[in-house]
Parts: structure tokens; C-alpha cells; sequence
């Protein structure tokens, strides 16, 4: 879906914001707003104009960016930032509806590390502590 021709000369205006609406969505998504759904959803949302007004390579950068946002905050403490991975999967599904859509596979294999994985992240809730081991004479 690209609607570049509907600008006419204008359309390079276009290449121009995208450039600059990749530094928008990496500090929105690496900062504090990344935890937010809100935060998260917002700078999509400009990626996802973009590419439909004729940058459409601007969502191969931001699906990259992506995986990196997943990775940093999905295999941390990710209970703090649910709402914010919940939009990057709803922008993930958008950026691939775009024309990124290799960003499957990537993610495909980053959810089942982190399936994998859970186990031994934290514990499970109401599960004992270990006791403290004795000190030796």
C-alpha cells in the first residue's frame, strides 16, 4: 500500500520525515516511554503513516529496532513493561503487514528463547526462597 503518488513533488518530503521519524521511534522506544502502550503505539503509529504515504523502507529500520526493544525488555524485568511489549507486538504485526515481513522469524525464535527461558528468570510465585547455606567453622 503506497500512496507516494498521491503528493506529487511533494513526495520527497516524505523520505525526509522518515529519516528523521527513525530517531523519533528509537528514543521513544528506548527511553521510559517504551514501557508505555502509549509511547510505544504513537511512534508506530508515524512509522506506519510514513510508509503508507511512500517510505516504505522506513519500516525495515524500525522492525530491527524492534527486535532490540523485545530483546532489552522482554529478557529483563518484563512484568514493569507489558503494555509497552504488547504495542511493539501489535507494531511488529503492523510493520510486517508493511513489507518487513522477514521480522517473523526473528521474533519467531526470540519467543521461544523466551519460553524456553522463563523457568529461570524468576521464580514462581509462592515458591519458598532458598535457605541461606550455613557458614563453615
Amino acid at each position: 500500500m503506497d500512496l507516494g503518488d498521491l503528493l506529487g513533488p511533494l513526495g520527497w518530503m516524505v523520505q525526509v520525515a522518515a529519516a528523521f521519524a527513525i530517531a523519533f521511534f528509537a528514543r521513544a522506544v528506548f527511553s521510559r516511554q517504551g514501557k508505555t502502550f502509549a509511547g510505544v503505539a504513537r511512534a508506530s503509529a508515524v512509522i506506519a503513516v510514513l510508509a503508507v504515504l511512500g517510505a516504505a523502507w522506513v519500516v525495515h529500520p524500525a522492525a530491527g529496532m524492534l527486535l532490540g526493544f523485545f530483546g532489552s525488555r522482554a529478557f529483563g524485568n518484563w512484568r514493569g513493561a507489558q503494555l509497552g511489549l504488547l504495542a511493539g507486538l501489535l507494531a511488529a504485526a503492523v510493520f510486517m503487514a508493511l513489507g518487513a515481513g522477514w521480522l517473523i522469524f526473528p521474533l519467531f525464535f526470540m519467543g521461544m528463547a523466551w519460553l524456553l527461558s522463563s523457568p529461570f528468570r524468576e521464580q514462581m510465585p509462592g515458591s519458598a526462597a532458598p535457605a541461606p547455606s550455613a557458614q563453615l567453622p
